[in-house]
């Protein structure tokens, strides 16, 4: 369990911590205050209240510009003068020296110094214009954090010394005007305030409602992205179904025209065999036909008439006969034979 910060630390968590929100207050950063931390602390009490507005040049609002000790010296010197004028005290009472601040060797009287710096921001703002002006005419306090070290103001040369507030006046009716007066400071003091204070709950309500619509324009960037990764997807997957049916179809259109094809082949191949039958056996019955008058017509030319031969005698001539029509039918049967093998080109024809 991590040990409780001191009370010094807690003091300006509650009272700074509660005026700026930048930078934080962290226990590591003012357990031993760098320079930095404390210059960006001006700046934004600066923005958010206007305290010290116009109490530094361009140049020392600039970090990186402000370099050596003496520099940064300075710097707190004047911080410490323009709070302690607005809060009305001398330097025994700011009590806090810039030298130790610098140097971290005084943490605790450097929190109670941001303690100062919220009380004169949100309590003195009425009279931050007239402590800037008297700082920036060269009397910022000679500070010292010894104990009875003596309360002064370093002025320039020729230049006569501002009055102090704290001067008691002459008589009561100077009394009555200073107490007058110093009550339409505070007044005035919380009117400024008063109105800070809207302006920064202004600033945050705007703040607010721009980060809330940066945040919807981001999800409605996001769903759009979605919507239209979406669509791509079921575009993609339509086409997908889309080439798949084109697929099929070719591979069944494809399936059909070969079956159209093989149907055609056979139905040409049943109708072409009985044709080429038929022509065949036609081209046969010509060709003994022609056979057939040409061994009659032979056969009348050549064989004499007939003779009348006695019982058990055998005539010459018809054993001639017999081998003249064995010749002439062997004759026939080669023509027909010739005649099948020279007209195959008919077959089709019929």
């Amino acid at each position: 369990m991590s040990e409780a910060p001191p009370q010094w630390i807690l003091a300006t968590q509650q009272s700074l911590g509660s005026l700026i929100k930048k930078p934080r207050m962290a226990d590591k950063y003012l357990a031993k205050p760098p320079f930095r931390f404390l210059h960006d602390i001006f700046i934004e009490v600066q923005n958010v209240s206007g305290f010290g507005r116009g109490l530094f040049s361009q140049d020392e609002l600039d970090h990186k510009k402000i370099t050596t000790k003496q520099q940064k010296v300075d710097f707190l010197t004047k911080w410490i003068s323009c709070v302690a004028y607005a809060l009305e005290l001398n330097a025994e009472g700011i009590d806090v020296n810039p030298s130790k601040i610098v140097t971290g060797s005084e943490p605790e009287r450097t929190n109670g110094f941001l303690v100062r710096v919220h009380e004169a921001a949100t309590k003195a703002t009425a009279r931050s214009d007239d402590a800037v002006e008297r700082v920036k005419s060269g009397g910022v306090l000679v500070l010292s954090s010894k104990p009875g070290a003596r309360s002064s103001v370093k002025q320039p040369m020729n230049t006569q010394q501002p009055k102090s507030d704290s001067v008691a006046p002459e008589d009561g009716t100077d009394l009555k005007k200073e107490t007058e007066s110093r009550r339409q400071r505070d007044d005035e003091a919380q009117q400024r305030q008063a109105a800070i204070e809207r302006e920064r709950r202004q600033r945050e309500e705007e703040e607010e409602a721009e980060r809330r619509r940066a945040e919807e324009e981001v999800e409605r960037t996001r769903e759009a992205q979605e919507e239209a990764r979406r669509k791509a997807e079921e575009a993609e997957q339509q086409e997908a179904e889309e080439r798949e049916r084109l697929e099929r179809a070719r591979v069944e259109q494809a399936k059909l025209e070969a079956e159209e094809r093989e149907a055609e082949r056979k139905h040409k191949t049943q109708r072409r065999d009985p044709l080429q039958n038929a022509n065949e056996q036609q081209d046969i019955n010509v060709a003994e036909s022609e056979n057939e008058e040409a061994v009659a017509e032979m056969t009348d030319v050549m064989l004499p008439p007939p003779n009348v031969i006695e019982d058990g005698e055998v005539d010459a001539d018809e054993d001639e006969e017999v081998h003249l029509d064995a010749s002439l039918r062997q004759t026939s049967t080669g023509h027909i034979a010739k005649t099948a093998e020279a007209r195959p080109e008919d077959h089709g024809k019929l």
